[in-house]
């Protein structure tokens, strides 16, 4: 939907209006990029292009033809800031979800790591790519070192080591963020540069070094769902545009001028009760002015922060005090059953045959060990079975032969 929208807001704007988007600033979930480039199949097809200039990707492969038409240059695209450190952080939340033998990064090294990510990618947002991209390259190198005690990238402005350091003391970092010891956790430590490696190239640097964000879009569409809610079927009318324009006219001039300029235009005499009216908009203005102030400090951020940690905390809490307590737990048509579902049953969860580490082949495949017939040392099983059954076989015959040999000594001694 919204790349449909941005290539129809494009076309538009170069046909009707006259003016081109030059660029565009969006979150990595989307195909915005695919969609937004020529169509070179048909740009070849029709003499425009020739095949020796189709534009190539980082791997020299030919990039895959979009919808824009050959008229409409091709915008430049900008990652949102806040959506390329969720992407940082996706890739090292990978590891802390993996077993143990194959990685030992923990989901509270993934937290701290994507916090100094984002915190290291602030920093460098208002210098320039092509003449300082020396520093940059330095600066990001600050969150990795910085875990496994290398402190010759950081700054002693928020390094805690450097700053002890400096005033000869030592430092002693406190339990839950540890130093870690580059040789010891050499694994862990190639594990979380590669993760990083790809973020730290220059193509993808450039596109966070920039002061905008998608966060006024996020806003207008929260605007827009309450004026027109998804509840209620609007579709072309004139009543869904004039939500719309209302919104977009709130957004551009404000919701006190909006409202107050509204009613001076609608209403031809004024009175005490049209005062009182512009004096509770102006009210609600001002509330909303300093609530925006308000949450864009620092003091608020991190007791929003605290707030969800507290939350997430308190909702395991509560979820382990109920099984705990046998409360029991939602679960579809639960009241309608034969039989009442234990808690133990209901919370057990299918393990997944993927993913497993075979102590025989040393690969990660769908078995652990060399008793399945999918692992490449099965054969190699097989004889070892046979070989102990032919060992144990033999082993009895000795025994029953020994025994009978006693038992004919005995017999013998009897009849004398």
């Amino acid at each position: 939907m919204e790349c449909e929208a941005l290539l129809d807001l494009a076309v538009k704007a170069a046909n009707e209006r006259g003016f081109h988007v030059k660029t565009v600033v969006s979150d990595d979930d989307t195909t915005m990029k695919k969609i937004m480039r020529h169509d070179y199949k048909k740009m070849v097809s029709e003499g425009e292009m020739e095949t020796k200039d189709w534009p190539l990707n980082d791997d020299g492969n030919k990039l895959t033809s979009g919808r824009l038409p050959s008229h409409v240059p091709s915008p430049t695209f900008l990652a949102d800031f806040n959506h390329r450190v969720k992407s940082v952080g996706k890739g090292i939340y990978e590891l802390a979800t993996v077993s143990k033998k194959i990685s030992m990064v923990n989901k509270d090294l993934a937290k701290r790591m994507k916090y100094y990510w984002s915190c290291c990618l602030n920093q460098v947002r208002e210098l320039d790519i092509d003449d300082d991209w020396d520093k940059i390259k330095q600066k990001l190198k600050a969150p990795l070192e910085h875990i496994f005690d290398d402190h010759k990238f950081c700054d002693a402005e928020w390094c805690y080591s450097l700053k002890a350091k400096k005033e000869n003391h030592l430092y002693v970092p406190p339990k839950n963020k540890p130093f870690y010891d580059k040789k010891v956790n050499f694994k862990m430590y190639s594990q979380l540069e590669a993760a990083l490696s790809r973020f730290q190239e220059k193509k993808m640097v450039k596109e966070c070094l920039h002061p905008y964000s998608t966060q006024m879009n996020e806003s207008i569409n929260l605007r827009v769902s309450k004026f027109s809610p998804k509840n209620k079927h609007f579709g072309e009318t004139t009543s869904l545009d004039t939500r719309i324009s209302t919104v977009v006219a709130i957004v551009n001039m404000g919701y006190e001028s909006f409202y107050c300029g509204l009613i001076d235009q609608s209403l031809t005499y004024n009175n005490l009760s049209m005062e009182s009216l512009k004096d509770n908009i102006r009210k609600i203005d001002r509330n909303k002015s300093n609530d925006k102030k308000r949450q864009t400090t620092n003091e608020f951020k991190r007791r929003r922060k605290f707030g969800k940690e507290a939350k997430a905390q308190q909702e395991l809490y509560e979820e382990r005090v109920d099984r705990e307590k046998n409360y029991g737990t939602y679960q579809s048509s639960i009241a309608v059953q034969d039989v009442e579902p234990s808690i133990e049953n209901t919370n057990k969860t299918r393990q997944s045959n993927s993913d497993k580490l075979c102590k025989h082949c040393n690969l990660m495949t769908n078995h652990k060990t060399w008793v399945s017939k999918q692992c490449i040392r099965h054969d190699d099983y097989i004889q070892q079975k046979q070989q102990k059954q032919q060992k144990q076989q033999k082993t009895n015959e000795r025994v029953s032969h020994h025994g009978r040999n006693q038992l004919t000594e005995e017999t013998k001694q009897g009849e004398k």
